[in-house]
């Protein structure tokens, strides 16, 4: 391990990722793991030779894959085994044990990686311990769970490994529901082999989002390399998901997790899929170990077998490393045939080194061009892109354009009405004041001759009040004189009304009588 990666493991650098590829055996796991190594994704310092089953290579650690199968043997199970293993095992001190020796392989087989490509199915069994030992590793652990149609997978296993077809779809339950269990709650993304072939593009871009990372090496280049590395027959058994998903003879377990997996290709998760992926989880791991009694040997016979079968391995591993001590004499000959090469190389090194120098300068103008065929594909891309969107951006105009002249048409119609009716209107008004303008001025006339004529009953008049208030300042004048004369006689009647009082009879009247005859005529002049 490097100073480096201790220092990772410690704390003391940056957290580095490792994309996860989450996946049951034969689900494209290679396929998907191999997209990301194109993509600049660093893979295992140890990776896992290919084989007859997968030509094209597994991209996956070979320490990783036998630390698991160690593990899986420790708690009495393999990759093929349906039953859950304990949640506590983790916690246990043989879980424990475990976590410093998955830390060191992660350390040594990611050494010096920023984005790294874990794969394994088997980790789909383990996953809280892979990402506790990630996380002491320096690691943030970004889980993709990818699925295939379980007849399909069912149908792989049965050629390469002879499995019974219902004894694969246990598994691929197992493996697909443990995998979205462990990773609940992460940052994660869902995808599938189908929807990886169809448009690797699209998911990768879909895995980037979600993840919250940047491809390292997303060019014209890689993606050409992938295009080649897709190519070819890659799936040698493919069925339509409603197969199973709408065939009532299928576990309702297996078409059930397989419809919501699907689902989720497409579309966010949701909560109610949590719940139901939750019973169907528990009803599986109650109900599993009564399988055993009806799908494939005992657990204990295949465990028997798996022990066998290490043995021959180790045997063959001797008989190897004996057969690597004979052939020690013929790889010193080789090694001495390979000096007299290099001499023979050495006349022509100057002609190779001009034809290399050609072949790069050959390779830099074809990157050249594709990076400019790339740049210009891209460009053509969004050229066709914003064209749509004008192109619907014109549409949308053009309707609201109608719509916007059949309602100035309905304007301009009522508007006509509303302006012929106000026309009439003023018309009439305007009519009926020029004759009544007319009227006016007819009257005018009329009333200036009448005011001339009252302005000379005016002055008549004002000249009579002149006269009348004359009069009435005299008449005022005579009657203040007639007041005093009055309140004289009126002494004067008090005095002898003194001296008549005792006089009152008929003959007293006789002799007031001039008195009242003078007050009377006073009251006349008033």
């Amino acid at each position: 391990m490097s100073e480096k990666d201790r220092k990772v493991a410690g704390g003391d650098a940056p957290v580095r990722h490792l994309a996860v590829v989450l996946g049951m055996h034969r689900s494209g796991t290679s396929a998907l793991g191999g997209i990301l190594s194109h993509l600049g994704c660093d893979q295992p310092k140890s990776p896992m030779p290919a084989n007859e089953n997968n030509p094209k290579g597994y991209f996956e650690s070979l320490k990783v894959y036998q630390l698991n199968d160690e593990i899986l043997r420790a708690v009495q199970s393999s990759w093929r085994d349906w039953r859950e293993i304990s949640p506590a095992w983790l916690a246990s001190a043989q879980g424990q044990a475990y976590l410093p020796r998955a830390r060191d392989v992660l350390l040594s087989e990611f050494e010096g990686a920023t984005l790294g490509v874990l794969k394994d199915p088997r980790i789909c069994r383990l996953v809280p311990f892979w990402a506790e030992a990630a996380r002491l590793a320096g690691f943030g652990f970004l889980p993709i769970l990818t699925h295939r149609n379980p007849l399909e997978v069912a149908k792989s296993m049965q050629t390469r490994d002879g499995i019974d077809a219902s004894e694969g779809m246990l598994v691929w339950l197992r493996h697909v529901l443990d995998a979205e269990a462990g990773t609940r709650g992460m940052r994660r993304c869902t995808t599938s082999y189908t929807a990886v072939l169809q448009n690797w593009v699209k998911q990768v871009l879909a895995i980037q989002d979600a993840l919250e990372v940047t491809w390292p090496r997303f060019d014209d280049r890689s993606s050409m390399e992938i295009e080649a590395f897709l190519s070819g027959k890659l799936r040698h058994f493919e069925e339509v998901p409603e197969k199973l998903i709408e065939n009532p003879t299928l576990s309702v377990w297996v078409r059930d997790t397989y419809a919501i997996l699907e689902r989720w290709v497409q579309q966010p998760e949701r909560k109610a899929d949590h719940k139901r992926l939750d019973r169907i989880r528990a009803e599986f791991n109650a109900a599993a170990p009564a399988f055993g009694q009806l799908v494939g040997p005992p657990a204990q016979d295949r465990f028997s077998l798996q022990a066998k079968l290490q043995e021959v391995q180790q045997q063959g591993r001797a008989e190897l490393a004996q057969a690597q001590q004979q052939i020690a004499p013929l790889q010193a000959e080789r090694d001495g045939a390979l000096e007299k090469l290099k001499a023979a190389e050495t006349g022509w090194a100057e002609t190779r080194a001009e034809f290399e120098g050609t072949v790069s300068g050959l390779r830099a103008d074809l990157s050249q061009a594709q990076s400019a065929l790339a740049q210009r594909r891209l460009e053509s891309e969004q050229d066709a892109e914003r064209a749509r969107a004008a192109e619907e951006d014109r549409d949308a105009t053009l309707a609201q354009v109608r719509e916007l002249e059949e309602e100035m048409a309905a304007l301009r119609k009522r508007h006509d009405a509303r302006l012929a009716e106000v026309t009439g209107q003023w018309r009439r008004e305007t009519a009926e004041l020029t004759s009544a303008l007319d009227e006016l001025r007819a009257l005018s006339s009329e009333n200036q001759a009448h005011f001339g004529e009252l302005k000379q009953k005016l002055a008549a008049l004002s000249s009579e009040k002149a006269q009348l208030e004359a009069s009435n300042r005299a008449k005022e004048a005579r009657l203040r004189s007639l007041t005093t004369d009055y309140e004289t006689y009126a002494q004067k009647a008090k005095s002898a009304a003194e001296e008549v009082r005792a006089l009152r009879s008929s003959t007293s009247w006789r002799i007031t009588a001039p008195v009242r005859r003078v007050l009377n005529a006073l009251r006349g002049q008033r």
